[in-house]
């Protein structure tokens, strides 16, 4: 017979909160099954989710492969991110910032 968990229990295997477990169940990651309104999750299906997440760098630093994957693309670095620019009204005349806005730009 398969070993069952419990919601709880496979948080403390996993060392993640509830809300990390049901994003992965919601998303198909891990499979679980409700048994009257508690979830549980098979011992199986748990070692799977963990195998799958097994971190690959490990036998491509064994076999003299890469385990940086920028240096692997070619690109040299992490790629620059622009900073998104908060929208303006249609005639370009200042308004006054937005709640957030004075954190990242303290000086309007």
């Amino acid at each position: 017979m398969t070993a069952v968990l419990t919601f709880a229990q496979t948080c403390a295997e996993l060392q993640v909160g509830e809300h990390v477990l049901r994003s992965l169940i919601a998303s198909g990651s891990l499979r679980a099954g409700k048994i009257g309104s508690t979830w549980r999750i098979r011992r199986d299906d748990l070692n799977a989710y963990l195998e799958a997440m097994t971190c690959p760098s490990i036998s491509a630093a064994t076999s003299g492969g890469t385990t940086s994957p920028s240096k692997a693309s070619g690109s040299g670095g992490p790629r620059a991110r622009g900073r998104k620019r908060s929208p303006s009204n249609s005639n370009g005349a200042n308004t006054t910032p937005r709640s957030w806005e004075i954190y990242i730009n303290p000086s309007r």
